[in-house]
Formats: C-alpha cells, structure tokens, sequence
C-alpha cells in the first residue's frame, strides 16, 4: 500500500478530489492530455476469482489509447516501456501534487485507428515466460534461486536477502529436481511463491515481490464511508482453511491439519516440498500450512472513487455505513484502476462448508490418474561422473534407486566400455559382473573373457520380478582376473524401466557437516604450585633424584604437567665432603675422592 503525507490523506478523503496522470514512453513524456477520454486501465490480480489462492505469479496489464497529439513514431511501439505515475492535488492554491508510480510495462501490441494508438501492455513478469531448458535444475535459498531467475530473464529482483529470509520458509534450503511440471521460469517463480504461503508480483517499481499471508492477520487501514465507497459486496462467510493437502510423487496425497475444520486447501504438486529428509519436507510443508491458516478474511468486492493507494496483499478492515453488523476484514487480491473511473478492489474465497464435498467425477479423475501412473513405463538411469579402475577386487560401477508402488517386473540394461590390460606374460584375461538386488548377491555372475589390449564393450541384462512395495537399489560390480581394465568417466551407462515405479525417489545424496569449535581463551589462576627436588643416593653408583610439582585444587581437569629436569655434572675442582662422613666414593676414573671430614 502506498503509504502517503498527512496532506495526502485529507485531500484522499475528500469528496471533491483533483488527481492526474502522467508518465513516460521510454524517455517520452505524456500526459493525460494525451490519453483518449480516460481509457487507462491497470488491472493486476494474485488469485482467481473463484477462490483464494497460494501461489500465484499474474501478469499486470495496462491498455490505453493515446491520442495523436502524442509524437512517438508508429512502427516503434512494440516493446516500449510505459512508466504511468498518478498525481493527486495537496494543495489546489499552489498546484501541489503528490504522485506516486503505479508500475512499469512493456508494450506487447498496439493497434493504430483513427483516434490515435491503442496499447496493451504487461509487466515484467511476462519476462519469465521463456520455456525451462529440460535439464534444468536449481538448488539453494529462495533469495538465491529468484535473484538467478531474475538474471536469466532480465528482471530486478526487488527484496533484500534479510526481508526474503523473513518469509516462511525463506530460510530453508529448496531444490527443483526432476520429475516435475515446470515448462517455464513463471511456473518456477510461482511454486516458489507457494512454497512462502504467499504470491509473486510486480511491484509499482517494476520490480518481483514475494508476500505471504503469514502474519497478515493485522488490518492496514479502515475503510469506511470517508473513503468514497459507490458500491460493495460481502460473502456472509468467511474463508478459513484448517488443512492443506499435499500432492506427493508417487500419486498419494499427504494431509497437513485437522480434515473437517474448516476448509481444506489443496497445494497440488509442488516440486520443491518432495525431495530431502522427512523431517525437511515436514518443515517445509508444515510452514506452508501455517501461512494458509493464517488467511481468514470475507470475500468482497468494493469499488471506490479514490487514488489506486492499494497494492495486492493489503489487508483491510471495512466498518461504518458499507456494512451492517460487525466490521469484515478482507485482503487484496485483484485491483482495477481506471482513470477517471476510480478502483475496484476484490477478495475471493470459498464456504469453508463446501470445499471438502469431492464430486464423484473427481473420485474418478483420482482413480485414472493413479491407474494411469501404474501402467506407465518409467526409467531410472545411471552414468558415472568419475573414472574406475577394475582389478582383482570388486568395484562398483552401477548404482541404481528406485521406488515400487505395487508387485511388477523391471528390466536392467547396461552398456560399459572398457580398455584392458593384460598382466605381464597373461595371454588372456576376464572381466566378471556381480549383481546386488537390496544389498543381496545375485546368482547370476557372467564373465567375459579378453586376449587383448584394447577398447571393449560389456553389453549386460538382467530381469527381476520384485514383490516388495518400497524402496529398492540395484548395484553392479566388475572384477578383473589376469589384468585390469580403465572405465573413463561416462563410460559405464545403466538403465533400469518398469510399470509401477514412481517418477520420484528419495533423495540418496551425502550432506558432510563440519561442526568447527573453538575452545574460548580462558585465563584461570593456578595460585603456587610446588616444585620440590629430591636427590637420593641409594648406592654408592646409582643418583636417584625425584621432582614432584604440586598443582593447587581446582574445579577443573588441567591436564597432565610435564617438567623436564636437566642434570649436569660438573668436574668437581675441590674436595666433596659428606654430612655423615660414611661413604668414600671414587668417580669411573679414580681422578677425584669424596672423602669424609
């Protein structure tokens, strides 16, 4: 929502208002002198109108007529920037307006007629209508994913990484892998707007926004007579979801909620809250929930002679004479602006009563789509990105995950080139293959046997009839016998295809952690420690000496002091007496005496 100056706000609740449009094509100015009797419209949506939506990504349309007093030559409109601004008169004695934009399109079509120009124009999120290259995959935090998209498609990501950590989930790790339905960047941007329990626009910058719904329970501003209302409706419901169901890879649905209180929303399948550990998905979906419970606002639709002040998301409080009763809360979710005309805002939802009654056509929709992923053929493929070197010990070459929804047979191809090389004085050698089902050693071992070095192709099949329903993994090991053989990188290709195998698996990746501690400097006073140093003569040949350091008690483990005590003898230049005059020693060379006194 524009928020304006005091000034802004009284002239806004006026019932004579002076307002004006202006603007720039590129860097062409106009006015609304030169717009034909006030055909410009700006309608921009983040929800059907049936029912309140998570996850939208709308494009924001602007059409008008420019008359021809306006010097833009004809064959040079497509592709323009239209960069309108609204100005609403503080001041009519000093001519004082205070504008602001309400947004930034580019001219898609323009049709000349004798009134001047008509032009259809949309906002940049028109830009992410570019197809996904079939390969693509995406990983990170949600700031990162949108500011790559925004690079690859030419648009200004307009948050900050603190604001869009902010959101629910923002701060989570999110992965698009395959399978998934994403055909363009918009899809993209529009899973990841679900995934914050919220919507994607084009904000009055020309800049891509995600809101969510989280935290919205909060009306912005009241809306009563004051504001210029000519006309209003109200739902005597209000839209409150107490579930939301998840549709997962493998064609079951998980519920996130309590069923029957409520209404229940159902997300669909939503790419990046499928893979990782159960307790990220939980994470993930779980906030989703949270932003959707939050939404618990009345349908309705008002229309006003006012300045376009509303963006969509804004929550609002409708009281005084539009309603009768208790005062409604709605939220935003589509906005039409027309010049001259005023806005119209909408909000939209469903009877909470009605949204868990599933039609039997729907049962039926269900249960063909279940039967036909059941009949479809899906592949599971293997390439090695790293090169194996084959010798006498068995070295996994193969590695294959692979889920079953019901009891089905699957085929296992493999082709792997291989260059050998024959031990000195071997005149032939052989390669033998080792297949693993579930970690359990296959009967089946074939061999292939070479008589030279040189490049060789290993063509394997394999046919396993598989009873569990569940997770399985299928591993293939070669073992060289009289030589060795070099599988380059790519080299070693597995496909493993079946009926009743889902289009999505666990991920079987390795997170590595390091979890770095730093021991805090600590400065601790030891008090005195003892240093006492005992010299023993246990025999007229033998020094014993003893040196015990006395650390003081202390309510922590120093370790283990170590002292190092250096003895040194020196050449004696005069004669050494004994306190107790008993021993009369003499040193290995009879040079020097100790004698008693």
């Amino acid at each position: 929502m524009y928020i304006g100056t005091n000034d802004f706000d009284v002239a806004n609740a006026k019932r004579i208002q002076k307002h004006r449009i202006r603007g720039m094509i590129d860097n062409i100015p106009f006015s609304g002198g030169n717009i034909s009797g006030g055909s410009l419209t700006i309608v921009n949506s983040c929800s059907d109108t049936t029912d309140a939506k998570i996850g939208a990504v709308f494009v924001g349309k602007l059409t008008v007529t420019f008359l021809k007093n306006l010097t833009v030559t004809p064959t040079t409109w497509q592709g323009r920037v239209i960069s309108p601004v609204f100005g609403l008169c503080i001041d009519e004695q000093e001519e004082t307006f205070e504008e602001f934009a309400l947004g930034r399109f580019t001219v898609s079509q323009a049709t000349i007629n004798a009134d001047g120009v008509s032009v259809v124009a949309y906002d940049d999120m028109a830009k992410f209508d570019v197809t996904v290259p079939t390969d693509f995959l995406v990983s990170g935090y949600l700031y990162d994913i949108a500011v790559s998209l925004c690079q690859t498609c030419g648009v200004t990501f307009g948050m900050t990484e603190q604001e869009v950590r902010a959101l629910p989930n923002g701060n989570q790790p999110l992965g698009l892998y395959t399978p998934n339905d994403c055909q363009t960047y918009r899809d993209i941007i529009y899973w990841m707007s679900q995934t914050i329990g919220g919507f994607a626009t084009i904000d009055r910058s020309g800049k891509l926004v995600f809101r969510s719904y989280y935290g919205r329970s909060a009306a912005l501003i009241d809306i009563g007579q004051s504001k210029r209302v000519t006309g209003a409706s109200f739902s005597d419901f209000s839209t409150d979801f107490g579930s939301v169901v998840f549709e997962n890879a493998d064609g079951t649905s998980e519920r996130v909620g309590s069923s029957g209180v409520g209404a229940t929303y159902f997300v669909g399948f939503n790419p990046f809250v499928q893979y990782g550990t159960n307790e990220a998905r939980e994470t993930l979906r779980t906030n989703i929930f949270a932003a959707v419970s939050a939404l618990k606002f009345v349908p309705f639709k008002v229309e006003m002679m006012s300045s376009p002040v509303f963006d969509l998301g804004d929550v609002l409080e409708f009281s005084g004479g539009i309603i009768a009763g208790n005062n409604k809360i709605g939220v935003v979710q589509s906005i039409t602006y027309q010049m001259n005309r005023g806005v119209t805002i909408s909000g939209f939802g469903s009877n909470p009563a009605l949204q868990n009654v599933v039609t039997d056509q729907e049962k039926a929709n269900k249960a063909a789509r279940r039967s036909d992923q059941n009949s479809e053929i899906v592949y599971r493929d293997f390439m090695n990105g790293v090169p194996i070197s084959v010798t006498s010990e068995p070295v996994k070459v193969i590695d294959i995950y692979f889920t079953t929804n019901k009891v089905t047979d699957v085929d296992m191809w493999h082709e792997i080139q291989i260059q050998t090389t024959r031990d000195a004085g071997a005149t032939e050698m052989t390669v033998q293959a080792v297949y693993y089902l579930d970690n359990v050693e296959q009967l089946r071992k074939p061999i292939e046997t070479f008589g030279d070095d040189a490049f060789h192709l290993i063509d394997l099949h394999n046919f396993k009839h598989i009873e569990d329903v569940g997770s399985h993994r299928w591993e293939v090991f070669l073992v060289a016998d009289g030589g060795s053989a070099a599988i380059r990188a790519n080299d070693a290709i597995g496909v493993l295809k079946g009926q009743g195998i889902s289009k999505a698996d666990g991920w079987t990746g390795v997170i590595v952690l390091d979890d770095e501690i730093i021991t805090p400097e600590m400065i601790v006073s030891v008090a005195q420690m003892t240093d006492a140093v005992e010299v023993t003569l246990s025999t007229p040949d033998i020094i014993t000496l003893s040196d015990v350091v006395s650390p003081p008690l202390m309510g922590m483990s120093v370790g283990t002091f170590t002292d190092d005590v250096d003895v040194v003898l020196y050449t004696p230049l005069f004669a050494l007496v004994s306190e107790d005059k008993d021993f009369n020693l003499t040193d290995e060379s009879g040079d020097y005496n100790v004698t008693s006194g």
